[in-house]
């Protein structure tokens, strides 16, 4: 691999890491303002409970949401990995090290996405059962 090739590579991984991260931020960003208007607004709140349809509706979207949040982030993991350990580190001039460090500063490793779906799947949870409880109110 010439130094152009190593150069385009590190410059996909860091989109790659760059558009992860900033669907990491922005999905929890979301999750966590609607959880907090939930909780907050007791107008939106009595809308709900008298718009079931449109509570299920809102229900199915946060799911549907965080299901595609996960393709998103592991698709990004499995495309990093496949960039990065693409690179025949012996055809570059640069020490073994050096590269290492490289490639490990622009990757995601999997424990990331493990850990962000842990995180956003907690928000999730709390979203969806504070969805659920207006639902149970208006059934009783």
């Amino acid at each position: 691999m010439e130094v152009e090739a190593f150069k385009l590579t590190i410059e996909a991984a860091k989109h790659i890491q760059s558009v992860y991260i900033n669907n990491v931020w922005t999905t929890m960003g979301s999750y966590l303002v609607a959880f907090g208007w939930l909780l907050t607004s007791v107008e939106a709140r009595s809308y709900l409970e008298k718009h079931q349809k449109l509570l299920s509706n809102i229900i199915k979207v946060v799911l549907c949401i965080y299901v595609i949040h996960a393709l998103v982030l592991i698709d990004a993991c499995i495309n990093s990995y496949k960039l990065l350990n693409g690179i025949p580190v012996e055809k570059l001039t640069a020490t073994t090290d050096h590269i290492k460090t490289i490639v490990n500063l622009y990757s995601i490793p999997l424990y990331w996405p493990v850990v962000s779906l842990f995180i956003n799947g907690s928000i999730v949870f709390l979203l969806t059962q504070k969805l659920k409880q207006l639902k149970v109110k208006k059934e009783t």
